[in-house]
């Protein structure tokens, strides 16, 4: 056997192996975050959700956000190395900020801002939201 033959047979092993890994280990909703207009009822009155907020006090809860991506023509500024495929790292770390902000279109900054404003409309009276 030469050495292409035992590298061919290898990866065709490789291959096989991902794609066990793949069936068996990927997500049921994939890898994107599914985008509520309100976070579910079967979620409000979850075990883990009523044990988080037992000791807490949700007048004095904030949920804080600093955003922006500069689309809008304001002075924020982001690494145009995050939308370049040569700068992997960057690229996947702006693409999961973005799939946790719901943001699906090219006008980040809007769409941000209308998903949070969504989001606090259905937030008790009690809380705070702020975004920067």
């Amino acid at each position: 056997m030469d050495c292409r033959q035992f590298l061919l047979g290898l990866s065709a092993i490789g291959a096989s192996g991902l794609t066990i890994a793949e069936a068996r280990y990927w997500p049921e909703s994939g890898f994107t975050k599914p985008c509520f207009s309100d976070l579910p009822d079967e979620l409000k009155q979850h075990l883990l959700m009523q044990t988080i907020w037992m000791d807490i006090d949700a007048a004095k809860a904030w949920d804080a956000h600093i955003i922006g991506v500069g689309d809008n023509g304001g002075d924020v500024w982001c690494n145009p190395d995050m939308d370049n495929w040569s700068h992997l790292i960057l690229k996947i770390q702006k693409d999961f900020y973005m799939n946790g902000g719901c943001i699906t279109s090219r006008r980040e900054d809007e769409t941000f801002i209308a998903s949070m404003v969504g989001l606090s409309a259905n937030m008790t009276a009690q809380n705070h939201a702020i975004c920067v």
